[in-house]
């Protein structure tokens, strides 16, 4: 096989098994898997399709379609891990596929394959191939979405399989899966001169929508009070007005410099782009400019900014960044002799490794709630339940936390009568524990992981 050939192939080899690689370890870097998992596994179990559930209640805060897929999977793959993360891994490897297809007809093969590199490595990215979520697979439905646009400028049936991508994305993650919208609208509005015919755009919007719709009408119809407290009030109010339970809010500046620069360092090759080049190059980046802004201005502006929400953001963050690479090694070469040229590569290869290299030395690393947890689970009876303040921060789990998890008020704690254990996710809610508790009872930490509690408390 000549390697220069296939070299694109091999690239891609090679990245996906950077995303594959040790998504079978038990460790749960992401306490939203333990959710998902548990909402697959019901379904596989009971049969019911409909609406995800958790500890015997619909609970109606995600779509369903990495559920139905994990389900079914569970049907040929016993539920383990990597059974679970399935979704996640497939999805993961072919957005790196994906943002190949996309960059190389706007730059070149070079940049294409770069693009691909560094979307791989980017720890963001990287990071959350290792657990259960939404994100990727939205990121991955997004790309799909865009690149059979592109394609249906000339080929006007690529129309449906963007349809086809753009409703799975909805039955994915909901309203985050609308980016396409201002993309699309954009870019035919006031920049592209390939015009697509307005009746053809809605007619793969229909088809969006014949996907998309009969869930939602099914389990609105169901389970109307859920519908709306759950999949309408969560999503869209407690996301966009309040922060979130179990997560410390950010600034919008905090929000962009995590997701552009600490978990995405080699972002700023993407300013290589502003060096002089043809104006055809700098009109190729408009699609993806307009893009990275119609996903990170929405999740900027609200006021809960979860930094793996912009992973959707990363392919075309990628595909500029391969660009710029390109286009800075052009320059490069031109004002560096051949040795400081290869000592420049050395350098850059060896940033490049250390990116994955901290992802997989953080993995051993789980998060405070299930580390906390385990302790829990190894110190206390098997029926004993833990009690959560304010929030289901450690929910059951069939396959993981078999105890349960019921949640309490902090006025209860006023009340109490029998010795109960509860999870503190933080120092404010440890010192609401104590406060409240400190007339009636003694209280004692039994589990504990960076600022994350269980407490003993026992009436006197």
């Amino acid at each position: 096989m000549n390697l220069k050939s296939h070299a694109s192939l091999v690239i891609f080899l090679v990245l996906a098994l950077l995303v594959f690689a040790f998504s079978w370890t038990k460790h749960i870097v992401f306490t939203d898997e333990i959710i998902y998992e548990e909402f697959s596994y019901q379904m596989f179990t009971t049969g019911d399709y409909l609406a995800p559930n958790q500890e015997g209640t619909v609970w109606l805060i995600r779509p369903p379609l990495y559920f139905w897929i994990t389900a079914l999977a569970y049907r040929i793959i016993p539920p383990t891990p990597f059974s679970r993360r399935l979704v996640t891994l497939i999805a993961a490897a072919a957005t790196v596929a994906l943002t190949y297809k996309l960059a190389a007809p706007f730059f070149s093969k070079k940049a294409a394959r770069w693009s691909m590199i560094l979307l791989a490595t980017t720890p963001l990215f990287l990071f959350f191939t290792k657990a259960a979520n939404l994100d990727i697979p939205l990121a991955f439905f997004i790309l799909a979405t865009i690149l059979a646009y592109e394609k249906a400028k000339t080929q006007p049936r690529w129309l449906w399989v963007a349809g086809i991508s753009f409703g799975l994305g909805i039955l994915t993650r909901s309203f985050l899966a609308l980016t396409p919208v201002p993309v699309i609208l954009i870019d035919q509005m006031l920049f592209e001169k390939r015009k697509i015919p307005a009746k053809h755009i809605a007619l793969a919007l229909a088809l969006s929508l014949t996907i998309a719709l009969p869930w939602h009408l099914a389990v609105w119809r169901r389970y109307p009070q859920a519908f709306v407290q759950d999949y309408l009030k969560f999503n869209i109010a407690d996301h966009l007005f309040a922060q979130t339970p179990g997560h410390q809010p950010i600034s919008m500046i905090r929000f962009l410099a995590n997701v552009l620069v600490i978990y995405n360092p080699l972002a700023v090759l993407a300013l290589g782009n502003l060096l002089p080049q043809r104006s055809r190059t700098r009109r190729n980046l408009r699609l993806f400019l307009i893009w990275i802004a119609s996903s990170l201005v929405p999740l900027s502006l609200a006021v809960t900014r979860h930094e793996w929400y912009a992973i959707q953001a990363l392919p075309p963050i990628a595909i500029l960044a391969g660009s710029g690479l390109v286009r800075i090694e052009e320059a490069v070469r031109l004002r560096l002799n051949a040795q400081r040229l290869v000592i420049l590569k050395m350098f850059g290869l060896s940033v490049l490794l250390t990116l994955p290299t901290v992802v997989f030395l953080n993995m051993p690393k789980e998060t405070k709630s299930v580390a906390t947890l385990n302790q829990f689970l190894k110190r206390t009876p098997a029926s004993t339940p833990l009690y959560n303040l304010e929030n289901r921060y450690t929910p059951q789990s069939t396959l993981y936390n078999p105890r349960e998890t019921p949640v309490i008020d902090s006025e209860e704690l006023e009340s109490i009568v029998a010795p109960l254990y509860v999870y503190a996710d933080d120092d404010r809610q440890y010192e609401l524990i104590k406060e409240k508790t400190q007339s009636c009872c003694e209280w004692e930490i039994i589990a504990q992981d960076r600022n994350a509690k269980v407490v003993f408390i026992n009436p006197r």
